[in-house]
């Protein structure tokens, strides 16, 4: 077993292969490093995130090593000592690593030099632009954050724990001297019940402010019983002989041109707000309007082909 070992380590060697080293960040209980957030980016929505996520990582740190870095503005950054850059930051550009376009919730890691850059797709929906949340946000920054801190800090964000139990104990972080990582998400839309931000991005359901949703269903949003049923009973599916309207439940005759036609209007609203895709869907507990006409739409029996 000796002999294969200095055998390997004699061809590794004399192949030139150089194995990098790492960049220490936290190390017997100190830190040279700071972490470094940019000053503006346009947005207040994505300023408020970029600073979060600068103190997380912070916070993440101190409960894994012990050890606090400070968390700066680029402009109050102390000169000549190394950094955790988060967003887009100047010297982000500087390094020659800033995009003029990303990918949709592209990440990325890259080290340079001693700093360590962590930025991403970062944008602000177009819909409820007074709103902080960030369902209407597209946070690639932050995602790169989370990824580092899972990467190498070892976290493991869930729902409902505390940071303190999403990090474990650790004396030291460091990160290859050459790392970079790239991931662009091959499933671009993935919701969830939005336990919190640090779940939902670590866990990859990912915001997806340029797709407008209603939940599940949008026909009753079109055509809402308590405003059409007492004038338009027609507009409702036939069931057992009789127009329906269930207030909670509603199903359509969609055999008539004016249902159709207040959908497609419903669709149209909702791009108009600045969604790029619109959901399209059925009432609640569907039920097939009974009525001839329905019967014979687009010469198929499937329900499912008809809406």
């Amino acid at each position: 077993m000796k002999r294969s070992f200095l055998v390997l380590l004699w061809l590794l060697l004399g192949s030139g292969i150089v194995v990098a080293a790492d960049l220490s960040i936290i190390a017997e209980g100190k830190s040279e490093y700071q972490i470094v957030y940019p000053d503006d980016v346009g947005n207040q929505h994505l300023n408020l995130y970029n600073r979060q996520a600068a103190e997380l990582l912070s916070q993440a740190l101190l409960c894994s090593t012990a050890v606090a870095l400070p968390v700066r503005q680029e402009k109050d950054l102390t000169a000549g000592q190394p950094a955790l850059y988060i967003g887009a930051c100047r010297a982000l550009t500087v390094a020659g690593l800033g995009k003029s376009s990303y990918q949709r919730w592209e990440h990325n890691i890259v080290v340079k030099g001693k700093d360590v850059f962590l930025f991403g797709d970062d944008w602000r929906g177009e819909v409820y632009p007074d709103s902080s949340r960030h369902n209407y946000c597209v946070l690639g920054s932050y995602k790169s954050t989370l990824t580092f801190l899972e990467k190498f800090a070892g976290a493991l964000f869930m729902g409902g724990a505390s940071l303190a139990d999403s990090v474990p104990k650790r004396s030291s972080i460091s990160i290859p001297e050459d790392y970079r990582y790239e991931r662009i998400p091959q499933i671009q839309y993935c919701i969830s019940r939005g336990k919190d931000i640090n779940y939902d991005l670590a866990n990859n359901f990912l915001p997806s402010p340029w797709y407008g949703s209603y939940g599940g269903h949008s026909h009753n949003r079109a055509i809402p019983p308590d405003k059409y049923f007492a004038t338009n009973p027609e507009y409702f599916a036939l069931l057992k002989g009789k127009r329906v309207g269930n207030p909670n439940y509603p199903q359509y005759c969609f055999s008539h041109p004016q249902v159709r036609e207040m959908i497609y209007q419903e669709v149209l609203t909702h791009l108009d707000q600045g969604y790029e895709i619109v959901q399209l869907a059925q009432s609640d507990g569907f039920r097939a309007c009974e009525c001839p006409e329905c019967a014979a739409l687009y010469g198929v029996e499937s329900f499912g082909e008809k809406i």
